[in-house]
C-alpha cells in the first residue's frame, strides 16, 4: 500500500505490556522500518480500565505520568509517545493534506458546475402552460433551429450544434457537414469544367451575338 513510507504513520500500541527489559525504542526511532512521519507510542486503556469505565481524561494522564517515569521512554525527544502527540501529529497531517489538495477539489467542483449549470440553461425553464408560453416557446426554438441551420452553412462555429453533432450515432460527428460539404460540391462540380473552355465549342458569331445580348443600352 505505501512500499516507500511516504504516507503511513506508526502507531506501537500497549508499549506497556512488553516484556520486562525490552522496549520499542529502536521502532520509534524508525531504526528498523523508517517511515516519513515516523512512529508514535501510546499506552492504552486496559480491559479493567474499560470494564470500570475509568475516564479517558485520567488515562491520558496516567499514560503520560507512564512515559514520564520510564527509564527509556523519558529520556527520548520529544514526539514520539503519548496519546497526545499522535492527536496533534495526525491533525497536522490532516491539515497540511486538506490545504494541499483543496484547490484542486474546489476546482474540479467548480468545473463540474458549470457544466451542470450550462446543461440546465439549455432545458430551459420547464414546459409552459399557458398558450402565450407555448407560441412563445415554439418561435424561440424555431429561431434557434434556423440559427443552427445558418451556422452549418456558413461553417461557423455553434455550441448547440457541436453538442448536437457529438451525440449523433456512429461516425457523423467526424464527417464533413454543412459548410465545408457545400463547398466540396461546388469544388467538384467547378472541377468539371476548368479545363474546358466555355468557348470552345463557339463560333465568332455565337460569341459576338452574346456579347450583344447581355452588354445592354449601352
Amino acid at each position: 500500500v505505501d512500499p516507500q513510507g511516504i504516507r503511513s504513520i506508526g502507531v506501537v500500541t500497549k508499549i506497556d505490556i512488553m516484556d520486562q527489559g525490552t522496549d520499542a525504542s529502536n521502532l520509534l526511532r524508525g531504526e528498523d522500518i523508517p517511515l516519513k512521519h515516523g512512529y508514535v507510542g501510546v499506552k492504552m486503556r486496559s480491559q479493567q480500565d474499560i470494564n470500570e469505565k475509568k475516564a479517558v481524561r485520567l488515562a491520558l494522564q496516567d499514560e503520560k505520568e507512564w512515559f514520564d517515569n520510564h527509564r527509556v521512554y523519558n529520556k527520548m525527544p520529544p514526539g514520539m509517545v503519548g496519546t497526545r502527540v499522535l492527536i496533534e501529529k495526525l491533525t497536522t497531517i490532516l491539515f497540511k493534506s486538506v490545504r494541499r489538495f483543496l484547490p484542486e477539489i474546489k476546482k474540479e467542483i467548480n468545473e463540474k458546475r458549470r457544466s451542470l449549470q450550462d446543461r440546465f440553461d439549455e432545458l430551459g425553464d420547464g414546459v409552459p402552460v399557458e398558450d402565450g408560453e407555448k407560441i412563445q416557446m415554439m418561435w424561440t426554438m424555431v429561431t434557434d433551429y434556423c440559427e443552427m441551420f445558418k451556422n452549418t452553412i456558413r461553417g461557423k462555429y455553434d455550441r448547440k450544434l457541436q453538442r448536437y453533432m457529438v451525440n449523433l450515432p456512429g461516425n457523423a460527428a467526424t464527417q464533413a457537414s454543412g459548410g465545408s460539404r457545400v463547398r466540396g460540391i461546388m469544388n467538384d462540380f467547378l472541377s468539371d469544367f476548368v479545363e474546358v473552355s466555355i468557348t470552345a465549342e463557339m463560333s465568332d458569331d455565337d460569341i459576338d451575338r452574346a456579347i450583344r445580348v447581355h452588354e445592354g443600352d449601352s
